[in-house]
Order: structure tokens, then sequence, then C-alpha cells
């Protein structure tokens, strides 16, 4: 019978300690946690991309199909597209409807802030509306 009682206390003792430990590590888990979301949320950034729209609408469509690149970027952050064309037509971002006419021979830019989050496909349109992708602009949350 004394067996019994003196092992009752090392039990308590060995549970206490055990939450004491994964208390602990709990607590360390969630330090690193927080500091590696305080790395994902820095201040934004300003990014440049370029498009080249260069060959007839046929060479375009052939690009499109074989792959289009994404740009990527995070809320908040600044965004520039740089478009070169020899078509006449005009560069357009879809969802954040914001277009820029393209000149042959001339360089375009159109630069926004990129508040919405998602996939925003990038087009050239030419001047009888016949549209073709050229990229994807890809903005995560923050």
């Amino acid at each position: 019978m004394m067996a019994t009682v003196e092992a009752q206390p090392r039990r308590n003792r060995a549970a206490v300690i055990s939450i004491a430990l994964s208390l602990l590590l709990l607590a360390g888990m969630y330090w690193i946690l927080r500091e590696s979301s305080k790395e994902g949320s820095s201040a934004p950034v300003a990014h440049t991309f370029r498009i080249d729209i260069s060959g007839d609408a046929d060479t375009l469509t052939a690009r499109a199909q074989s792959g289009v690149p994404v740009f990527k970027a995070n809320q908040g952050d600044t965004v520039t597209l740089v478009a070169t064309s020899t078509q006449p037509g005009s560069l357009h971002l879809h969802v954040y409807d914001r277009s820029v006419p393209l000149v042959p021979g001339s360089e375009v830019t159109l630069t926004l802030e990129a508040t919405t989050a998602g996939a925003f496909p990038i087009h050239w349109h030419d001047p009888q509306n016949l549209m073709i992708h050229l990229a994807i602009l890809e903005v995560q949350p923050r």
C-alpha cells in the first residue's frame, strides 16, 4: 500500500512536467510563426514587368498558346507594365479595367497600385477588337 501512495505524487509531477514542456513548445512555435508572418507582411514594393507585343496577330496567338508569363506582386505593391508593340491597339488589364493605347514602335507604361488580390489577364486588343492573351498579373493577399 505504501508503494501506491508514493507512486501517485510521482505521476502528478510527471504530468505537470509534461504539461509545462508542452506549453513551452507551443509558446516557441507561436513565436516562430509570428516572426515568419511579419517577414511576409513587408512594406509595399514597386514592380516593373515588360511585355513585348511584336509580330502579327497569328504570331501573338501562337505565343499565347504556348504559355504566357505570370507577373507576381502583393496587395499594396505598385505595378508598372511596360509594353513595346509593333501593332496598334491597346494593352488592357482586366478586372482593374485599365488600358493604355499602343503606338507601333514606341514604349507605353501602365502603372497602378495592386489593391485587389487574384489573377488578372493582360490582353492586347487590336483596332478591330481582336483580343489576344499576353500575360497574367497575379496579386497575392498581404
